[in-house]
């Protein structure tokens, strides 16, 4: 059992569109976790598949053989 929520296991495309968004707005990684937070919880999206839209522009970014649909960040 994890006491620290900090130190969930979160999939490797959410880290990798932390990262992303992180290097394409010039944030720090915490703020760019929030912002994919609010947006998926703005558009009614799990956190998962707002990490897929964000990598979707990115080559090698397909998920389930298809992109996501991008929404505006």
């Amino acid at each position: 059992m994890m006491d620290n929520p900090a130190l969930l296991v979160l999939p490797a495309a959410v880290h990798q569109a932390e990262g992303a968004l992180v290097a394409c707005l010039g944030v720090p990684v915490e703020d760019a976790a929030e912002l994919l937070q609010t947006r998926a919880r703005d558009h009614g999206i799990t956190v998962e598949e707002m990490a897929d839209e964000v990598l979707a522009p990115f080559p090698g970014s397909r998920r389930n053989g298809h992109h996501a649909r991008q929404r505006d960040l």
